[in-house]
């Protein structure tokens, strides 16, 4: 297993606090496309490619909206790791 340095490991700790207050987050989403409607966590006909897209308002807090699209984040995160790994030049 690879050694990790405090500092490599402090960024870790802090990028999953990062990407845990997205799953916990109040959102509206807005649309999506490139992910299954049934199942966002999964590649839509149209996401074969990599493609994926949403949007979305996000708060801190609101008392109106409940976190409920957390499927949605992981199934775009997920795609664009996949792509990304794919296309570690593209911009």
């Amino acid at each position: 297993m690879p050694q990790v340095s405090e500092e490599e490991l402090a960024q870790l700790k802090l990028d999953s606090a990062r990407w845990n207050a997205f799953l916990k987050s109040p959102i509206r989403v807005l649309g999506f496309a490139g992910l299954q409607h049934d199942d966002p966590t999964q590649p839509s006909e149209h996401g074969a490619d990599g493609y994926a897209h949403f949007g979305c308002e996000m708060w801190t807090r609101h008392s109106g909206h409940k976190p409920d699209s957390k499927d949605l984040l992981i199934g775009f995160a997920d795609q664009a790791i996949r792509y990304q790994a794919e296309h570690p030049t593209d911009e």
